[in-house]
């Protein structure tokens, strides 16, 4: 009997992509991967953010890091590929504006490191991230951004 793929469902990719845990990191990372593989850039909920928003909103840098990690192949052997992280939510909010907005510095930082042009992007209505970091009052967060600007 052949065994069928394992499908994970949006609730689980979600609840894996919120899980900051150190204890579980590893299956957090599993879960997201397998989704990732499954559905894309998928939107999880009516607002049209996909699980990279919702890494970025909960912080969860370990998983954001391993997503993005291509051993110095310019995002060709990465899972999600550098085109992926401008993907944009219903409001036009890209992974970073959303990274941003939280005060993820560790997100941002990754996110940045691997596209820093994604600093130039504008959402719905016309906000960088470093707009978004100011309005936010996340002072550590637009000191980086400004300094990768």
């Amino acid at each position: 009997m052949a065994s069928s793929p394992i499908s994970v469902t949006r609730s689980a990719a979600f609840r894996a992509a919120s899980d900051c845990e150190l204890r579980s990191r590893l299956s957090s990372f599993a879960t997201v991967c397998e989704f990732w593989i499954q559905e894309g850039a998928i939107p999880l909920d009516t607002e049209g953010n996909t699980i990279l928003h919702f890494l970025a909103m909960y912080g969860n840098a370990f998983v954001v890091q391993k997503l993005v990690d291509d051993n110095g192949n310019n995002c060709s052997s990465s899972i999600v590929k550098c085109g992926d992280l401008f993907g944009r939510n219903d409001k036009g909010n890209t992974p970073l504006h959303e990274a941003v907005r939280f005060g993820r510095k560790n997100v941002v930082e990754i996110l940045l490191r691997k596209q820093e042009s994604l600093v130039r992007e504008r959402n719905c209505l016309g906000e960088t991230p470093v707009y978004v970091a100011a309005a936010c009052g996340h002072e550590d967060v637009f000191n980086h951004v400004i300094a990768e600007g």
